[in-house]
């Protein structure tokens, strides 16, 4: 999706991997006339080597990438993704293993579509949020995502292609059952997080290998669309944030509420600081951005009823390093998440600033110098799958006995969730 109120943007690649067998995959593409931008795709490292975009350019770029390809089986996603970010990354990653095993090589893109939940709670298409340019350009190790075409693709209907919400209108009975162009993709609607929950118990058992494509999406073909991307740089570069801490808080009520792993808990941040004073007596840093959800916070301290004690002092801290710093004001804490995104010139990621916050505290976490989380939540533990193989090794759990290394040289797996 291309937006209008910018006419040129910086983006970047976030720890974006070189293709893989590129000669083989360029050599692929042009037997099969391929509409690839494999050689106009640059990869860097990270969120700090910045080029620029045209708007007019990217838009020729997506129309390209994103054409469908007559001759391979497309299939589109029959349900929408539900729940927050973490559990809605869980479902694309089914929907992804799914295709695979079916050997689907074409993912219809207004099939894959994100919630906005705690925000308008709609849901929208994939491309509005990720770069599908970047991300075609893996094929075909990955699947392509692409966009309706309908004559290729009769048995669906979808009335205004170009909206940010469509609606997908099946023209047969039982799509599941007797579809075929596109194939449709997910009988029931817990299909694609169980699948994604089946295959990392097998990983983790040792039971199944880590799927090459897992390993792509996680080193870098996955990455937001250049406009968030933008969004993120002009936040680093606001804040001079050449270096950063990622800490995340998960203090809020309903964490103190949650029945699980109670013994792994630390639900007071000012242990949390004490824990970052102890590790590193001195900066490590130049800024820490903490995430936590300000509005559950805020919510719960302002209610007249109130006798959370907790929650008001966690507030009344977190405030306060926001406005202090950290190590007597050397270091500079900062917050992104919705807030960010409504203050952007992003009229369109205004409006959907809940799943777009969400998406810039999981991408600038996985380019943070450290990493601090919790090993009670599921967020924690995927950021750190995701930085583990992206080579990023300063990865701590916050325990109540201190910070524990999970990602230390002798580790050959990242830390599962387990509560």
């Amino acid at each position: 999706r291309v937006l209008p109120p910018k006419k040129d943007y910086v983006t970047t690649t976030i720890d974006a991997e070189p293709l893989q067998n590129g000669t083989q995959t360029e050599e692929y593409i042009h037997n099969n006339q391929v509409p690839s931008i494999v050689s106009e795709v640059k990869t860097l490292t990270n969120l700090g080597d910045i080029h620029k975009y045209s708007e007019s350019e990217y838009a020729i770029q997506v129309k390209r990438a994103m054409e469908p390809l007559p001759d391979v089986t497309t299939c589109a996603y029959l349900h929408v993704f539900w729940s927050g970010f973490c559990n809605q990354y869980y479902m694309f990653s089914g929907v992804l293993l799914m295709a695979e095993t079916s050997n689907f090589t074409q993912i219809l893109v207004h099939s894959i579509r994100w919630k906005d939940l705690f925000g308008t709670n709609q849901v929208l298409r994939h491309d509005l949020f990720f770069d599908v340019v970047h991300w075609n350009s893996y094929y075909p190790a990955l699947p392509r995502f692409v966009d309706y075409n309908k004559s290729l693709y009769p048995d669906l209907d979808i009335p205004d292609p170009d909206d940010d919400k469509p609606t997908l209108n099946w023209n047969i009975s039982d799509p599941f059952s007797n579809a075929t162009k596109p194939v449709a993709l997910g009988k029931k609607r817990t299909d694609a997080i169980m699948n994604f929950y089946d295959y990392t118990k097998h990983v983790d058992k040792g039971i199944s290998t880590r799927k090459h494509s897992e390993l792509l999406m996680m080193r870098g073909a996955l990455r937001p669309h250049p406009a968030i991307r933008d969004i993120m740089n002009t936040f680093k570069r606001a804040n001079n944030m050449t270096d950063i801490m990622v800490l995340h808080a998960r203090i809020e009520p309903d964490m103190q509420k949650h029945p699980m792993c109670k013994e792994f808990k630390v639900l007071n941040i000012s242990d949390n600081v004490e824990m970052l004073y102890e590790k590193y007596p001195e900066p490590p840093v130049s800024a820490v951005l903490i995430i936590l959800n300000r509005a559950i916070l805020e919510k719960e301290v302002t209610n007249p009823k109130n006798e959370n004690y907790i929650a008001t002092h966690n507030l009344k801290l977190f405030n306060e390093m926001i406005s202090s710093g950290l190590w007597h004001g050397r270091v500079k804490v900062v917050e992104a998440d919705s807030e960010l995104v409504k203050q952007s010139e992003y009229q369109t990621y205004s409006k959907y600033c809940s799943l777009v916050g969400s998406i810039i505290n999981f991408f600038l976490a996985l380019d943070a110098e450290i990493f601090i989380g919790t090993k009670v939540s599921s967020y924690s533990t995927t950021v750190i799958s995701y930085r583990f193989f992206r080579e990023k090794k300063k990865n701590f759990f916050y325990l109540p006995s201190g910070l524990d290394w999970v990602t230390s040289p002798d580790i050959t797996q990242p830390p599962r969730f387990a509560c």
